[in-house]
């Protein structure tokens, strides 16, 4: 029956979507609920309600809800489920507009067979809790229908328990925002409160808490704009005190003065001072997130199919090892979309009856089979055995991808996210794709010291037989390594090589001309030089920077290749040294004699490209400007932070981890915030909150306490 349904839920799937592969989120078209005895031609023309061709070039914003659920229950650290299933609703029409089931076993090879020789159901490799966020980024940012329909995901209703808006937020090229599920979120205040009732409340009973929670609901209802929700939650404390001038319309002591609270003590206001700043400090956590609470997100229907999905494939029951799960969980679609009155048509159209006596018979053989035999001994040692197997297996993945899944700890794992994504310098070049056309132009500088502040004094390029040569004056002395390396040096305001006078021009012009220069060369280019990431192009994009040209020369280069990876022998890496090697016996051979002159060096380069047979692979090693930019922004930050960091050297902290928390972002400010609210576990969540399916710093437990022990001591 459930692969009946599937195949009618297929049938009713979008053209352009793959309705053969369960897997594929499938939005089913509207019918009526009431199906007829013949079934539709497909030359019927469409109802007016059918959503626009897919050809609209229009793009439409919406909003939807999102959760995903398990088909093994988890409680504490055991996260274990082999399975589990994505489902993404629309927030106005609650119907499913993709769902994505997400297995890590198969029957048939776990027997042994080979994944060629059969249909392989096994679509995900990773811990169980990882698998929401991998379903959100494919159903949200992946998902053909919505891409076939015009439609993008820019707001997202959701719970506060998982990492899913910092994947999302980390791949999304347009802003998503978060709507939280309120009643998600009312689990937060009331742990908050029950931890305040251990903590010495004892008058906090669960008719306060419920009351409580009612409240914090209804200061959510009563507003439509943020600023009055925020409001509503924070007089909360007042109302519960007496005060209530400025409660809403929920509000009935301040429509009767002789009201008696039925659910505080004594039925009057509160008046412990105490017990006010702790409750002050609970409900501003929640007006914290007033922009996310303010829209009344609601996620019941994601439960809903949820329940749909567990009616069909019970958490008692192992379906992920075969088909079945997809085909339950399709039925599940059909049903939620289309309605129960589906069933009937599926019949008829398969030409059954809609009892049969036979199959609920053998179903039954079956479930007493299948009872016997895991009643054996040597079945249950061998259950346990594989239980355990897999509980550790479960424990090493989560070790090595970070943390993906910590309950009330969403905030802190999207602010990781941002805070990693946050380096970036004032402005970025558009991201480009690499063309065709696109021409290599050999690069090269001399500078009047190695030092990061040394003037440029020559920009050299040569393109196939056009090049370009410019000398500038350097506006400080040269570096006497510099100047016994390049043979350069000032003299009464004249720049000489080897008691040559070279002919100089101002910096912008020769700026100007360069770029001049490529545009010639081809639309655009891709400077390649030897170790021209460290050296080269960032002292070219500060001096073109400098005289605001940094964007024009970003508009006729797409990148920069380094070659001293890709032809480098060993620890022979100058390109000098490359070049007497190498070049012998060639025409190049005179002009290593004059190497450390810009030009001659990217004559020599391109020798070297094609003496290594490296020129056809120049595009495998392109890193944008808009990369480049963002490396250098993140290289000025972890300068900034470094020095922050250092203090943890005392207590067991590595450099090279400090080095590491810099690079990601980590401040000393924001591990003392995580750490003054939610204690070592804050810190925990800071430094292995997934990214990029590995942790953010690490997830080892003595680097994570050496950090603890820091933040203890101050």
């Amino acid at each position: 029956m459930y692969f009946l349904l599937w195949l009618y839920l297929r049938d009713l799937s979008p053209p352009n979507s793959s309705g053969d592969d369960p897997d594929v989120p499938s939005t089913p078209r509207k019918r009526p609920r009431t199906c007829s005895k013949s079934p539709r031609s497909p030359k019927t023309p469409r109802s007016p309600k059918t959503p626009r061709s897919p050809r609209t070039p229009s793009c439409v914003d919406i909003t939807v809800k999102y959760d995903f659920g398990w088909d093994q229950r988890g409680t504490g650290f055991k996260y274990n489920s082999k399975s589990g299933r994505g489902s993404l609703l629309g927030n106005e029409t609650n119907k499913v507009l993709g769902y994505k089931v997400l297995s890590k076993f198969c029957a048939m090879c776990s027997r042994g067979h080979k994944v060629d020789e059969h249909d392989c159901v096994k679509n995900y490799d990773g811990s169980s809790k990882g698998m929401e966020p991998v379903a959100a980024v494919e159903l949200c940012l992946d998902n053909p229908n919505l891409k076939a329909a015009g439609c993008r995901v820019t707001k997202l209703v959701g719970d506060r328990d998982s990492s899913t808006m910092a994947a999302l937020r980390k791949g999304s090229p347009c802003e998503i925002k978060k709507i939280l599920d309120l009643n998600h979120n009312i689990k937060g205040v009331n742990n908050a409160l029950w931890r305040l009732k251990n903590s010495g409340f004892g008058f906090l009973n669960t008719n306060m808490i419920n009351y409580i929670k009612r409240c914090v609901n209804y200061a959510i209802h009563s507003k439509d704009d943020v600023e009055g929700v925020r409001a509503g939650i924070m007089n909360i404390k007042d109302h519960m005190y007496g005060s209530h001038d400025n409660c809403g319309d929920w509000c009935k002591a301040k429509r009767d003065p002789a009201y008696m609270f039925q659910h505080l003590p004594g039925k009057k206001p509160l008046s412990d001072p105490e017990f006010y700043k702790e409750l002050e400090a609970v409900l501003q956590v929640q007006a914290d997130q007033a922009e996310q609470l303010a829209p009344a997100g609601s996620s019941l229907q994601n439960e809903s199919f949820n329940h749909m999905c567990n009616t069909r494939c019970p958490k008692k029951q192992f379906y992920c090892g075969t088909r079945a799960i997809h085909y339950r969980v399709a039925a599940a679609v059909c049903c939620k979309n289309l309605g129960a009155d589906c069933i009937d048509a599926i019949y008829r159209k398969a030409l059954l009856t809609p009892s049969s006596t036979r199959y609920r018979q053998s179903l039954e053989r079956s479930r007493q089979r299948k009872s016997a035999y895991q009643q054996k001994p040597e079945v249950k040692k061998r259950r346990l055995y594989r239980k355990m197997k897999e509980n550790w297996k479960e424990v090493n993945s989560c070790a090595s991808e970070g943390t993906t899944y910590c309950s009330g700890m969403a905030t802190t794992m999207e602010r990781a996210a941002e805070a990693t994504a946050a380096v970036e310098p004032s402005w970025l070049p558009e991201a480009s794709a690499l063309l065709p056309t696109s021409t290599p132009v050999m690069f090269d500088i001399e500078t009047s010291g190695l030092s990061p502040f040394a003037s440029i004094v020559q920009i050299a390029a040569k393109c196939g037989e056009n090049e370009f040569n410019a000398y500038m004056l350097p506006t400080g002395k040269f570096e006497p390594k510099a100047a016994a390396v390049t043979g350069m040096k000032v003299e009464k305001g004249k720049l000489y090589r080897n008691n040559d006078v070279l002919p100089t021009i101002p910096e912008k012009k020769a700026c100007l001309d360069f770029i001049t220069f490529l545009k010639q060369c081809s639309d655009q280019v891709v400077l390649v030089g030897h170790n021209i990431i460290r050296f080269d192009a960032p002292r070219l994009i500060k001096l073109l920077n400098r005289h605001g040209l940094l964007q024009d020369f970003c508009a006729v280069a797409h990148g920069v290749v380094d070659s001293l990876p890709l032809i480098k022998q060993g620890k022979m890496k100058k390109q000098a040294l490359l070049a007497a090697t190498y070049l012998q016996g060639t025409p190049l051979e005179p002009l290593v004699k004059g190497a450390h002159d810009a030009l001659i060096d990217c004559t020599l380069l391109d020798g070297l490209l094609q003496h290594f047979n490296k020129s056809e692979i120049l595009w495998d090693h392109v890193v944008t400007i808009r990369q480049f930019l963002e490396r250098q922004a993140a290289l000025r930050a972890v300068k900034k932070v470094v020095p922050s960091l250092e203090g943890m050297l005392k207590f067991g902290v590595s450099k090279s981890m400090i080095q590491k928390m810099a690079e990601r972002g980590v401040t000393l400010k924001e591990l003392r915030e995580e750490f003054a609210k939610y204690g070592r576990r804050g810190v925990e969540v800071c430094l292995s909150v997934q990214l990029d399916r590995k942790p953010r710093v690490t997830s080892r437990k003595n680097i994570i306490d050496n950090v603890v022990n820091f933040l203890s001591s101050e």
